[in-house]
């Protein structure tokens, strides 16, 4: 059966401006004329405001009805006029007289401009909040729109025309999960091999989804890159609160490519497991949380699922602070390539740092890369996922169409300049890996290589020998088969053995072919709104989910920190000891002790109670109780007494 694709326009609204990406612009060549033809009467209003607000002046409404629209110049001495009718039944208007001359004074000032309403301001700044990655303040509008047009507004203008602007381009949050499939439907149709699914509850509530270009799939299934799949979550900002699910490789460069994204209600197992079945190809992961691993084991119980290192860090750091100053031995211990070096630093920790026997819990061949059954490629860390979190800080605070339009743009930007990047190199090697490789060499310049004989050959290195299998690509140090690229022992021998290159020797995972072919795909975009394809099956109806605010303000700007990454422990200002604050140290230093009375001091007191209390003098009390005599003062009066003790 063969399935027709229709265009349609989109289904007429209320308000003409709720449609994202339709903006009016202004110049004043196409300034508001005679004759004119607008859409609507808002349309046309807001085109008097910005003409107005650019020239410098104010208008006044005579008369506003559904047929027509009558505006003067605010001031009564002044001929300018302008009178719109509608085109017959239609909402469209058309200007039929307009005297665009002004006869009031030049002089005049506009401190607070009728026509600088959030409709026309939102416009005005639709340039500046276009770029979602930008943070536009509200003292920052104010700055703006008083230079260039030399008038005030409030802070709250400023707020509600910043917000304006964001609706205009992105959409309503509640209105965007029901154009969620027809936006999938029109980036499958433009880029083809795109994977997308939407899962709705039983009422049509959204509850999660997957997107995944067509060029990152076909990307990570050629074997262009690493088969390592980082994968982590984060938290959406917006109106409708849920997770994030992003999975990223790395490319020839060391750079970051995304692979897929899905956003569910929450992080749980279910949606972890909804999420890593529509990865292809996936059969490594590094993640750290229960329901990531959870849904690992079940969808692919053959993949080598690793920890993030950073996130034990933070973990033992919790429990005990002096792995900061161990930092170092911890790296060290992840990083080692054999068994025996990983023996060592893993002594050293646990003596060094008594917290690190957390660790025992975890199983060693999930985060050590001399332990790991898989091979890792230096990915130690989920850093990769994570400064995409960073990077799309503020497109989760949007709607979802935005999100999901802001991952497909920025891609179309990364493999486009990625592309014309590795047409520029003539090395074999991409610049990150000759970096590493050359240290290498550098390092292994004065290393004796010894022949043994079928490939194989001796290396002394001055600190532990290593053995070189030169046809199978192996080393005893393990640092060759482990990350990738020739380790200082194999390039000694490529000097033994007169060779001038030893770029031969890296993985393909390196070379410059393996960055061209991976950007050669071309993303397209997806166009505003009002282009976007209608098929002629009817799409899936997706309703937003329940609203759930809880007490309190959301915090939009900080994220939610990991365990390990809040406040530093509390520390007594006293003793500076950790657990407790001054007020609860029981510690008695000499220059710090509690406050005590002495002799001296019921000397000083008087013995009774002055008929009538002067300026500088305290009036006491004595109460008698179980305790013996106790002293009370009224503090209305000044307390002069002496406390030298």
């Amino acid at each position: 059966m063969m399935i027709f694709t229709i265009c349609l326009p989109p289904p007429p609204t209320e308000d003409v401006f709720s449609t994202p990406n339709q903006p009016i612009p202004y110049n004043r060549r196409g300034r508001v004329k005679e004759d004119q033809i607008f859409r609507s009467k808002p349309e046309m209003t807001l085109a008097l405001g910005l003409k107005f607000l650019e020239e410098g002046f104010e208008f006044k409404t005579v008369r506003s009805a559904k047929r027509r629209y009558e505006a003067v110049c605010v001031y009564e001495n002044c001929g300018w006029r302008i009178y719109a009718t509608s085109i017959g039944d239609s909402e469209m208007f058309q200007v039929r007289k307009l005297n665009d001359v002004h006869t009031c004074s030049r002089t005049q000032m506009h401190p607070a401009h009728r026509q600088a309403t959030r409709r026309v301001l939102a416009h005005l700044l639709l340039d500046k909040t276009g770029d979602i990655s930008r943070t536009i303040r509200g003292c920052d509008i104010i700055r703006d729109i008083k230079s260039r047009y030399r008038i005030d507004i409030s802070y709250w203008q400023a707020w509600r025309a910043k917000w304006r602007a964001i609706f205009l381009i992105e959409g309503n949050p509640a209105e965007s999960f029901t154009r969620l499939p027809q936006y999938f439907y029109n980036v499958e149709l433009r880029n083809p091999g795109t994977v997308t699914d939407i899962r709705t509850d039983v009422t049509g509530r959204f509850e999660r989804c997957f997107f995944a270009l067509g060029c990152s799939i076909q990307t990570f299934r050629s074997g262009l890159l690493r088969k390592v799949l980082i994968v982590d979550g984060a938290h959406l900002k917006g109106d409708y609160l849920g997770t994030m699910f992003l999975a990223v490789a790395m490319d020839a460069n060391n750079q970051v490519v995304p692979i897929a994204i899905g956003v569910a209600k929450s992080e749980s197992g279910d949606s972890c497991t909804y999420f890593f079945p529509n990865v292809e190809k996936v059969y490594r992961g590094n993640g750290r949380s229960g329901p990531l691993r959870q849904a690992i084991n079940t969808v692919y119980p053959t993949a080598h699922h690793a920890y993030c290192c950073r996130h034990l860090y933070m973990n033992i750091k919790a429990k005990d602070a002096s792995i900061d100053y161990n930092n170092k031995i911890f790296w060290k211990t992840c990083r080692a390539y054999t068994t025996y070096e990983f023996e060592l630093r893993m002594s050293a920790l646990r003596a060094a740092v008594p917290g690190a026997s957390l660790l025992d819990r975890v199983n060693p061949n999930r985060w050590s890369r001399a332990l790991f059954p898989g091979v890792r490629y230096n990915i130690l860390s989920s850093n990769s996922v994570e400064c995409m979190n960073a990077h799309s800080k503020f497109a989760r605070r949007g709607v979802i169409v935005g999100l999901m339009e802001y991952f497909r743009s920025f891609q179309q930007e990364w493999y486009s300049k990625r592309r014309d990047f590795a047409a520029t190199l003539t090395n074999p090697l991409t610049p990150w890996a000759e970096v590493r490789v050359q240290r290498r060499v550098v390092k292994s310049a004065s290393w004796v290589a010894l022949d043994i004989g079928y490939g194989k050959y001796e290396v002394q290195d001055g600190y532990r020998d290593a053995i070189v299998d030169y046809f199978n690509k192996t080393c005893t140090c393990n640092k060759w088969q482990f990350s990738g690229l020739p380790c200082g022992h194999a390039i000694a021998v490529t000097t033994y053995l007169r060779l001038t290159d030893c770029s031969q020797l890296a993985l393909p995972y390196f070379t410059v072919d393996n960055l061209k072919a991976t950007y050669a795909s071309v993303i397209y975009p997806v166009g505003p709104y009002v282009t976007w394809c209608t098929p002629n099956s009817p799409l899936m109806t997706v309703r937003p989910p329940v609203l759930k605010t809880g007490p309190g303000a959301k915090s939009k700007h900080k994220r939610i920190p990991s365990r390990g990454e809040g406040s530093s422990t509390q520390r007594c200002s006293r003793c500076r000891l950790a657990g407790h604050s001054r007020n609860q140290c029981t510690e008695s230093l000499p220059s710090q002790r509690p406050f005590e009375w002495t002799q001296q001091m019921d000397d000083n007191l008087p013995t009774q109670r002055p008929s009538g209390s002067r300026q500088g003098e305290a009036t006491t009390t004595q109460q008698t109780g179980d305790e013996g005599t106790r002293y009370s003062f009224d503090l209305n009066d000044d307390l002069n007494i002496d406390l030298n003790y």
